[in-house]
C-alpha cells in the first residue's frame, strides 16, 4: 500500500491547523508536494493533528556522521 497519497491529501486538508502549530508553509508545501518528508519526531507531532497513525506517515530518519 502507498501511503504518500493519504498523506499529501492529509496535509492539504489540514494546513490551517498545522499552521496554528507553527509549522512553515513551505515545508507544508513541501511535504504536501513530496519533494520532502518530515523527520520521526516531526511525524509524531503530526500524526495527532492529521489523524493518522505515526506508521502511515512518510517520514525519514537523519543520521549524521560524525
Amino acid at each position: 500500500m502507498n501511503i504518500q497519497p493519504k498523506f499529501e491529501r492529509l496535509i492539504r486538508k489540514y494546513r490551517k491547523e498545522l499552521l496554528q502549530a507553527g509549522y512553515k508553509p513551505s515545508r507544508l508545501t513541501m511535504w504536501a508536494q513530496s519533494k520532502r518528508h518530515p523527520s520521526k519526531d516531526e511525524a509524531e507531532k503530526l500524526a495527532p493533528i492529521i489523524g493518522i497513525p505515526v506508521e502511515e506517515i512518510p517520514w525519514v530518519q537523519w543520521v549524521r556522521n560524525e
